[in-house]
């Protein structure tokens, strides 16, 4: 069930802040704002270690002076990347405190182990046993420390959340919400994010896979500074100008050192893919490696999608899921469209 009133999504990244606005109306989501805030950009910031708290605080003040915020249902997503993920089967029949705390004793490490407190998250999934009295879980660990620092930023910035989600349940959530009646073979969506990305790998029937994959856009301008003395403001513009540009196409791009950069990030890329397809080949029994659907900030690095296509032998599409809703075509195909569907998932849950 959705909610009447404005629904607004929000993704905090290491470098930009992706935010979407909705109305549901006669069960159907209207679009009614999109922005993706570049903090290095709009901030002129010369390191990471300037992407501090009050940056942040600052952009989101900003949001909320520009588009009411505090006037809407407020979803933010946070990192995952610091989470311990599960599947868990349940009986329906078990009331909440009680599941919450048997889902936490199956995150407690062996006595010796420090225990880091956490904060249980959970995500129902498709049953695939189509066992009407169980079901299943995608649990997950969250630090409360990570949790109590996004609630600090927002309340700091006078803003409520309505509900808190995490990056991976949002993307999965957005193409569920979009696409999973229509599957009919295994499919591979993969969010190419700064700091990290996430690859979600489901099927019909199956429960799906999730993966952290350490390799961000981030890499790209740590390299270009440490390879072209670029400093840090410069390396960013010019790896989100690299994005944006024909120059692509051209040979001074080819045969320059940024050309090298991306090229090298690429294959470490494919890589990183090709593993987590194989691992949910083997889990799963299956030689059908699907479709690849390609989305966030670096889903249109150079030669990205056609290299999955080329030396994978996978069919490989930039999703860019605001296309769906966005009336004005230029923006929904824009670069700043394809890195909000973080930011789209929370909106596209249920209250």
């Amino acid at each position: 069930m959705f909610s009447n009133k404005a629904i607004t999504g929000i993704e905090i990244g290491a470098t930009t802040i992706n935010t979407v606005g909705f109305k549901f109306n006669k069960n159907k989501f209207i679009a009614q704002f999109h922005e993706a805030v570049d903090l290095v950009g709009k901030y002129g910031l010369n390191s990471y270690y300037d992407v501090d708290e009050k940056v942040i605080i600052q952009a989101l003040s900003y949001l909320n002076e520009k588009y009411q915020l505090n006037k809407t249902h407020l979803r933010l997503a946070i990192p995952s990347d610091k989470s311990i993920f599960k599947i868990i089967d349940v009986k329906r029949e078990q009331v909440e405190p009680d599941l919450t705390e048997s889902i936490r004793q199956q995150f407690a490490p062996p006595e010796k182990e420090q225990n880091e407190e956490v904060e249980i998250s959970c995500f129902e999934l498709e049953n695939a046993k189509n066992d009407s009295d169980t079901v299943s879980l995608l649990a997950c660990a969250v630090p409360i420390a990570s949790v109590n620092y996004y609630k600090s930023l927002l309340q700091n910035a006078d803003l409520h959340i309505s509900i808190m989600d995490l990056d991976v349940f949002a993307l999965y959530n957005a193409f569920y919400y979009m696409h999973y009646e229509s599957i009919k073979h295994p499919v591979t969506i993969v969010e190419v994010g700064s700091q990290y990305s996430i690859s979600v790998m489901t099927m019909p029937g199956e429960h799906p896979f999730f993966k952290i994959i350490n390799l961000g856009s981030d890499d790209i301008t740590k390299n270009m500074m440490q390879e072209t003395g670029l400093n840090f403001s410069k390396a960013e513009k010019l790896k989100r100008r690299v994005l944006q540009t024909h120059w692509l196409g051209s040979e001074s791009y080819k045969k320059s050192k940024i050309s090298e950069i991306y090229s090298e990030f690429v294959e470490k890329f494919l890589i990183e893919i090709k593993k987590c397809i194989r691992h949910y080949q083997a889990t799963k029994g299956s030689k059908d490696a699907g479709e690849i659907f390609l989305t966030g900030s670096g889903a249109q690095l150079p030669s990205l999608n056609q290299r999955i296509k080329e030396k994978l032998k996978i069919k490989s599409t930039v999703w860019n899921p605001m296309a769906a809703f966005w009336n004005k075509r230029e923006s929904a195909e824009s670069l700043q469209a394809v890195q909000l569907t973080v930011a789209l998932g929370t909106v596209l849950r249920g209250d």
